[in-house]
């Protein structure tokens, strides 16, 4: 939307511009990756029927923490857009599918708020008793499973750092751990996209409005979008160096 004028936005145009503390991008990709080296075809092919075959293919992000606090700070609540100097601008579902390729359409995706049958769920899966409630956490999973449970790990970090958000919760994980055993018993396609925009409403709500200091979902698709649509942001690839 440009058009300022005939909208009902139109007087916010001249907002002002709260200064947002230090905020927290977090990336956890890297960390994935060495797992995902380690798939085999017969794995690969499982996170690929899940819908989350094209996030293996994805490369590391050194993300500018500088472009996306300014980006956050022009983001308004009240309509889900930022108000830019050249008119409205807003993620739609449309953009998280081409930027994850991940599914938008099929059964709904349920998180577990209360965590003793996902906990349970995480100790069958990972083959250990002693997983308590809010007893793990995302670097813990890699480090404790990644070796042993290469596909159970990639497929949690996906879901957790990629689609839906942590929120810095230590308990989070264990409200996937029945949707994480139920993918690994048979791999369905469900509604990840919606989900995932929704997680970026409300991470970036959470900091303009309730002083939140982190985001961990949306960084990827936020840092991905400035590129595609503010074409000043994006990076030149010098084609004319040749190496020798």
């Amino acid at each position: 939307m440009t058009d300022f004028e005939a909208h009902v936005g139109c007087g916010m145009e001249c907002h002002v511009v709260v200064q947002l503390p230090d905020i927290q991008f977090r990336c956890t990709y890297p960390p994935i990756m060495r797992l995902v080296r380690d798939l085999s075809d017969a794995q690969r092919d499982h996170i690929g029927s899940c819908g989350f075959g094209y996030l293996l293919q994805m490369t590391d992000i050194h993300v500018n923490h500088g472009l996306l606090t300014v980006l956050v700070e022009q983001f308004h609540s009240e309509h889900n857009t930022f108000h830019l100097s050249t008119g409205e601008m807003t993620i739609t579902l449309e953009d998280v599918y081409n930027i994850m390729r991940i599914p938008f359409v099929g059964d709904k995706v349920d998180y577990d708020a209360t965590p003793r049958q996902g906990i349970e769920a995480l100790r069958r899966i990972f083959q250990d008793g002693t997983i308590l409630n809010r007893d793990i956490t995302w670097d813990d999973l890699l480090s404790r499973y990644g070796a042993q449970f290469p596909l159970a790990c990639v497929l949690a970090s996906i879901i957790g750092c990629f689609v839906m958000s942590d929120r810095g919760q230590q308990g989070f994980l264990c409200g996937w751990g029945r949707m994480l055993e139920r993918l690994l018993i048979h791999p369905v396609r469900l509604g990840w996209g919606s989900g995932l925009l929704v997680n970026i409403y409300h991470e970036m709500h959470g900091i303009t409005y309730r002083g939140a200091k982190s985001m961990a979902t949306s960084v990827l698709v936020l840092y991905i979008w400035v590129w595609e649509h503010i074409l000043v942001c994006r990076p030149i690839v010098d084609d004319s160096r040749q190496d020798g």
